[in-house]
């Protein structure tokens, strides 16, 4: 397709889906994430987001992102486990 190749930008917010799903059956992960911003955050759902184009790039990529937040850290008692809180 047309698009894997140009990376044609979005235009209009309805445009992302469609370049999203055309790059994902394309395998063309650079593709898919020059659709975010440089500092974007993806809702992974779950209270996890994944911030940066760089860590969203890795998350489709199938890597471990190096920048994500778990939003929800499970508590017990008074212990946490070693979670950043962005707020």
């Amino acid at each position: 397709m047309a698009d894997e190749v140009s990376r044609e930008p979005a235009r209009d917010p309805q445009d992302l889906e469609r370049l999203l799903v055309s790059r994902e059956r394309a395998e063309d992960v650079d593709g898919m994430a020059a659709l975010y911003e440089p500092h974007a955050v993806l809702d992974c759902g779950g209270g996890r987001l994944t911030l940066g184009r760089e860590a969203i790039r890795a998350l489709y990529a199938g890597r471990k992102p190096t920048l994500s937040v778990d939003l929800f850290p499970r508590c017990f008692g008074n212990r946490c486990g070693n979670r950043a809180w962005i707020f």
